[in-house]
């Protein structure tokens, strides 16, 4: 069998050159030489540097500028994810900060170090729970376990939430109120709200909202929950009571904890935000709300806006104010623009009820106005 013919380099690999001279072979030895020596002084001289290649000599300086102070940043130490940065300045430091250290004493101790939480991981926390928290401004979360020296099996965990103003910190704890016999037992504080359950103890101070939470309901934890809220609450900045508290509170007789905060989303509108609302005094639902615009144009469009979604669940009884009776549970709903602000009625049982409280809501917010 033929043997098929090459189309490139036909002659393969035969050299043109019959001989290669010895010389030629000398020099590239002694090049490879001189390379690999160059190699070795460049590795010798990085290990090697010399002294006075980064310093500045004196002549190059002004008299002057020798007197300058070179600022030398101070070193800080390392702080583990969670953990709690140390105290620099030498004073002696409270590990257990920003909870006072009074927490752990009277036979309860910390069972670990504080640990801190972001909106990064915050969900490590918090599963399920995180968009809540959220909601209301969340900044951070501190939380730190006590346990009993003196019995075993009682713990306390403690959650303090940084939600960024007072009116997220009242909003998250009213949120959390289980039911109305909590609602009855909350208390005004000087910046907040509190109240204690069987097993637990939930109160704010300004932006902070701290929930204590005990392992049993158990005397001995109930005790130590209330001296924790007394000796935690001072520690923080008090910040003036929102407005409506006066006006639901003062004016209208209205339980401190059936006042409810809404950041966003009221009603199912992504256009309400920030709506104050209380159950009346004597009701279980039937509620007030009010909102502060920006001006009187405005509280006009979005007491339309809040009037027509009103309306997609029944019949419009009145235009100003507007009332809407509800034709699936049998209530009236009532809204109106008042100034720069709009008010309104939920769950009444009668047109005439819905209107009557809204003028009492009227004539309150004069009285806290003036």
């Amino acid at each position: 069998m033929s043997q098929p013919e090459r189309v490139f380099n036909t002659f393969q690999r035969k050299p043109f050159r019959p001989f290669y001279s010895f010389r030629e072979f000398i020099a590239g030895i002694i090049i490879l030489i001189l390379l690999a020596a160059v190699v070795l002084w460049l590795e010798w001289r990085g290990a090697h540097p010399d002294p006075d290649l980064f310093l500045t000599r004196e002549k190059l300086l002004t008299s002057k500028g020798g007197q300058i102070p070179v600022y030398k940043r101070p070193l800080e130490r390392w702080v583990e994810p969670g953990g709690v940065a140390p105290n620099s300045t030498g004073a002696a430091a409270n590990p257990l900060e920003p909870f006072p250290a009074s927490v752990a004493g009277d036979g309860w101790q910390a069972s670990g170090s504080v640990s801190t939480f972001d909106e990064t991981n915050l969900y490590t926390k918090i599963d399920g729970r995180e968009g809540f928290y959220k909601s209301f401004g969340f900044q951070k979360l501190y939380t730190l376990s006590l346990e009993s020296s003196s019995e075993k099996n009682l713990t306390i965990d403690l959650e303090l939430f940084d939600l960024g103003s007072i009116e997220n910190a009242i909003g998250a704890l009213t949120a959390e109120i289980p039911d109305e016999k909590a609602q009855a037992s909350v208390k005004l504080e000087p910046s907040g709200l509190s109240y204690f359950t069987s097993n637990a103890g939930f109160a704010s101070q300004g932006k902070y909202y701290v929930r204590m939470v005990g392992s049993d309901a158990n005397p001995v934890i109930e005790k130590r929950i209330q001296a924790i809220k007394k000796d935690l609450l001072p520690k923080f900045p008090v910040e003036k009571l929102p407005w409506t508290y006066a006006l639901f509170a003062g004016q209208l007789g209205v339980n401190p904890g059936q006042i409810r905060f809404e950041k966003e989303n009221v009603f199912s509108l992504s256009s309400v935000t920030n709506v104050y609302s209380a159950i009346l005094p004597g009701s279980t639902e039937t509620q007030l709300f009010i909102t502060k615009r920006s001006g009187n144009d405005d509280a006009t469009k979005l007491a339309k806006q809040i009037g027509d979604s009103f309306a997609s669940y029944g019949k419009v009884l009145k235009q100003s104010p507007y009332l809407i009776q509800n034709e699936y549970i049998q209530v009236v709903d009532g809204v109106q623009p008042y100034q720069q602000f709009v008010i309104g009625i939920r769950f009444a049982k009668s047109a005439s009820e819905a209107v009557n409280w809204m003028d009492k809501l009227k004539a309150a917010l004069q009285k806290v106005q003036s």
